[in-house]
């Protein structure tokens, strides 16, 4: 896989857990080293593509590598993600004790890559005002928020890798987040 220099650090853990790929390299490449591969998929610049709004993205990136879609299983369209051991020892005992007894946790994650996909700041504060009068969900999150609560953990420093994001993400009980890792995350674990 060859990947974007801005990105390549934070993709590399996701893409280093597929067997379909061997090696990743971050672009730009010479013209010389492009000519050695059998094929090149570009999957930048999506809003403006053929079907990116009318398929379910796996979907339309099973189209774009040349494969009939339609002719997958279901169940082979899902992320699979596996966890470390020494990732879930490490937080599973802090996890337990947000928990409580039986309690439920819900991450609000509401940050994307950008501005334009992401919750606006001022919003925020009421929607999580909104969850706590309407549940009785103890409310996670990764990054930092402008808002605080007893019932509102900020898990920012133990999310520090994707290994220990997904295991943040599999122990949640609900999840709001915009467009982003979080809800492909999410998706791996059902």
């Amino acid at each position: 896989a060859l990947v974007g220099f801005n990105c390549f650090e934070s993709v590399l853990p996701v893409y280093s857990q597929s067997p379909a790929v061997n090696a990743v390299y971050p672009l730009p490449v010479t013209l010389a080293d492009f000519r050695r591969y059998d094929a090149f998929f570009d999957t930048g610049g999506l809003m403006h593509r053929e079907d990116a709004d009318r398929l379910p993205y796996v979907d339309f990136f099973l189209k774009l590598f040349g494969i009939d879609y339609w002719k997958i299983n279901p169940a082979q369209k899902r992320n699979s993600i596996y966890l470390k051991k020494e990732v879930v020892d490490e937080l599973t005992a802090e996890l337990d004790i947000l928990r409580g007894d039986g309690g439920r946790l819900l991450l609000f994650h509401p940050t994307a890559s950008g501005r334009l996909r992401s919750i606006p700041e001022e919003k925020i504060a009421g929607m999580m005002e909104g969850i706590l009068a309407n549940s009785d969900y103890r409310i996670i999150t990764v990054v930092p928020v402008p808002f605080r609560h007893e019932r509102v953990v900020d898990l920012a420093e133990k999310s520090k890798s994707f290994q220990h994001l997904c295991y943040i993400v599999s122990r949640m009980d609900a999840i709001i987040t915009v467009d982003t890792s979080i809800y492909h995350i999410a998706d791996a674990f059902s």
